[in-house]
């Protein structure tokens, strides 16, 4: 009976080995992924509330792509 627990007990401590591992040293950050700053909603909501850069030109407009 000893036979048939013992690699039972070490292939569960092996998988906890390796989870323990890849929990530690795991690359995955999902802050530096999340939020990279306003999207088109939100500039298009807050365009009216911002200033006009186009003011001080004389009439000559900026060029957008």
């Amino acid at each position: 009976m000893a036979k048939t627990k013992a690699p039972n007990l070490i292939r569960t401590i092996a998988l906890l080995w390796r989870t323990l591992v890849e929990d530690i040293f795991d690359p995955y950050r999902p802050e530096l992924h999340y939020m990279r700053g306003p999207g088109p909603k939100w500039h298009e909501k807050h365009r009216i509330a911002a200033p006009s850069a186009t003011a001080g030109l004389g009439g000559l407009t900026e060029a957008t792509a």
